[in-house]
């Protein structure tokens, strides 16, 4: 499990889809080091208004995967 936070949202189904440069190079490295099954969890928009509802969502997800 890889969990990142953003500024911005840059989710696949975002405009900024195609500037996510954190996942695929984190795929590429860990990789390397031979972790290549792994779930991403970004939590995203840590700059903007929306932060607390963002961090409160990843917090759940993070709870429901530890169960």
């Amino acid at each position: 499990m890889v969990i990142t936070t953003r500024g911005g949202a840059y989710g696949p189904n975002s405009p900024t889809a195609a500037l996510d440069f954190q996942e695929p190079y984190l795929r590429v490295i860990l990789g390397f080091i031979g972790l290549s099954d792994l779930k991403f969890l970004h939590v995203e928009q840590q700059m903007k208004p929306e932060a607390e509802i963002e961090f409160a969502s990843a917090v759940a997800q993070i709870n429901e995967l530890a169960k």
